[in-house]
């Protein structure tokens, strides 16, 4: 199986490295925005310049690791030509790419799943029980083009929440205007979840509470693990010729909800008022 990883940035180089591990050979590495600077690839994979040979070179399945603004283009281009997508989180930059990207995805017959690996981590957590998610990082130092939107950089306890709890259908959300923090408050069916996301914290923290017992905490090394594991069962399934059976997997429509409800979150916060999704 060919394999390309578009995106050479340290998410790409992780996949790479993972890729060689699970004993994948045939690889091939670009990133869209500046070649091979900065890639070192300690044998993982050949690096080339321009996107255009990766696509020339025929890959079977597309990684996809380059900043958010480039997952729709890079997307359209690589199902377009015949290639199944793994595309690191967020979906897309916007829902409207997003969902256009997962309708296509699907028109054309070709998987497609977004690297929210919590769900790999998680455990077992009792659905339809209000859940309070907390993540803190220090995002200081950070791209300024992800510094943009602190939400789609923690949109992994926003997937989580929704995967414990369900689709949301409601929404709040309150920024702090000094700690530029976020509490968004998720309306389930049957619940509700609230993410508390700290992004210049210099405390790196993750964890779910529920009723104020701790249901879970972040593990580095699981979490390492987690990226390995859901890579395995996305190409396990293209290898087969298998439907995603797997629900830890994030499909196209429940990524594309992700950014519906951060597009939610960010017109509740601008307009201070609960918004119906």
């Amino acid at each position: 199986m060919k394999i390309a990883i578009l995106g050479l940035g340290s998410i790409g180089q992780r996949h790479a490295r993972n890729l060689a591990e699970m004993g994948e050979a045939d690889i091939l590495g670009c990133d869209p925005r500046v070649g091979t600077e900065g890639f070192v690839t300690d044998g993982w994979v050949q690096a080339v310049s321009d996107a255009e040979l990766v696509w020339q070179w025929g890959p079977d399945v597309v990684v996809i690791c380059a900043p958010p603004p480039l997952h729709g283009d890079l997307a359209f281009a690589a199902i377009r030509r015949g290639a199944h997508c793994f595309i690191e989180k967020p979906l897309a930059h916007a829902q409207i790419v997003g969902r256009e990207v997962s309708d296509y995805a699907a028109q054309c017959d070709k998987r497609l799943t977004v690297g929210y690996q919590l769900r790999f981590q998680l455990g077992h957590i009792s659905s339809g029980v209000d859940l309070t998610w907390e993540c803190s990082q220090d995002m200081s130092q950070w791209p300024s083009q992800y510094q943009k939107n602190v939400l789609l950089e923690f949109s992994h306890e926003i997937d989580a929440a929704c995967y414990v709890n369900g689709p949301v259908r409601a929404v709040w959300a309150e920024q702090d205007p000094h700690s530029r923090g976020w509490i968004l408050h998720l309306e389930h069916f049957t619940c509700t979840s609230r993410v508390i996301i700290n992004p210049y914290s210099k405390t790196v923290s993750r964890g779910c509470y529920a009723s104020g017992a701790r249901v879970w905490k972040f593990d580095h090394a699981k979490n390492d693990q987690a990226y390995k594991d859901e890579l395995a069962v996305f190409l396990n399934a293209i290898h087969n010729g298998s439907p995603f059976m797997d629900e830890r997997l994030c499909t196209g429509p429940q990524a594309a909800h992700v950014l519906r409800i951060i597009e939610a979150c960010q017109r509740s916060q601008r307009n201070y008022e609960v918004v119906k999704l």
